[in-house]
């Protein structure tokens, strides 16, 4: 079983990857409309670039140069922990500990991202790159391609329109999917990611990567604003090999979310932010069936498993 422990400064050690965000989430910023393209093969982009919008380190000519893969990132440390502190400057905590707040993609992708460099075997596929897969214009990077021959599990957090949903897989062997507000409509477009991902990486398989998908138990969520949080726990559980809880503290969820993405610094995210963290009790714990008092520093006892202050 894997484990891991997060902090600041075990992931700037080791560097950090990743592709562009996709627009889904940031509807009036940059639009579904936009779907930014990546075209790192000539180095220009189509209605903007996903490189604009994050802290990513990916070249113009990744899909030919794998100069700047894996360890030898730290060679770049410096800069690619300057420009992600400028991309973490901008999320908004408060923001994100809203109670209706929608999970942008960046935030969801930037979280995986800084998860996956504290385990071993086990990347991810930018949601971003996963939507941009059914473009003509589409290129298969060398980068991915890798992922699916020296992984052992990869993450898939599977944008649809309007939902959240996460997926893993190791080589399609088996593919899961966990989705926290299901339907016949959700399970579709899922089908057409994960079909758009196996025609570009995976072709043997494209006749029969459906009956190898499958839908794992996973906590429900009771609104219309939590997929994202539970996406990412749903990602969290893939990576320990452990099952989903049947309940979920979605509030606690997205401090611990919020502490990621402001480099694990628990003073940032309760700025301004203690009456929208929690409320004076939560619901009846679904163990123990009674009422609890959520103070700010109990949350952050709480979140000393990730190994951040």
């Amino acid at each position: 079983m894997s484990t891991f422990r997060v902090g600041p400064t075990e992931i700037w050690g080791r560097g950090r990857r990743g592709y562009g965000r996709p627009p889904g989430n940031d509807v009036g910023q940059e639009g579904m409309e936009g779907k930014t393209r990546l075209d790192d093969n000539n180095g220009q982009d189509d209605k903007g670039s996903y490189k604009k919008h994050t802290g990513s380190k990916d070249t113009d000519n990744e899909a030919g140069d794998d100069k700047n893969m894996g360890n030898k990132d730290m060679d770049n440390n410096n800069a690619t922990k300057a420009a992600h502190e400028e991309a973490g400057n901008q999320v908004d905590a408060v923001a994100l500990l809203g109670t209706d707040a929608w999970m942008q993609a960046t935030w969801l992708n930037d979280a995986l991202d800084l998860v996956v460099w504290c385990v071993e075997d086990v990347s991810y596929v930018d949601s971003g790159e996963l939507v941009c897969m059914g473009d003509d214009a589409y290129r298969p990077k060398r980068a991915t391609a890798s992922k699916f021959t020296s992984n052992r599990t990869i993450l898939l957090p599977l944008y649809l329109p309007s939902h959240w949903l996460d997926g893993v897989t190791n080589s399609l062997e088996s593919i899961k999917i966990a989705d926290s507000l299901p339907s016949d409509d959700q399970e579709a477009a899922a089908q057409a990611l994960i079909g758009q991902l196996v025609r570009r990486y995976l072709p043997d398989f494209e006749g029969s990567y459906e009956t190898r998908m499958s839908h794992v138990a996973t906590m429900a969520q009771h609104n219309g604003s939590d997929c994202g949080v539970f996406a990412f726990v749903a990602a969290l559980s893939f990576v320990v090999a452990q099952d989903r809880p049947r309940a979920l503290h979605s509030q606690l969820w997205r401090y611990v979310t919020a502490l990621f993405l402001t480099n694990g610094d628990p003073k940032t995210v309760m700025t301004h932010a203690e009456d929208n963290l929690f409320p004076m009790s939560t619901p009846a714990s679904h163990t123990t069936g009674d009422s609890r008092h959520w103070s700010p520093a109990r949350a952050a006892r709480a979140c000393r498993w990730s190994g951040m202050p």
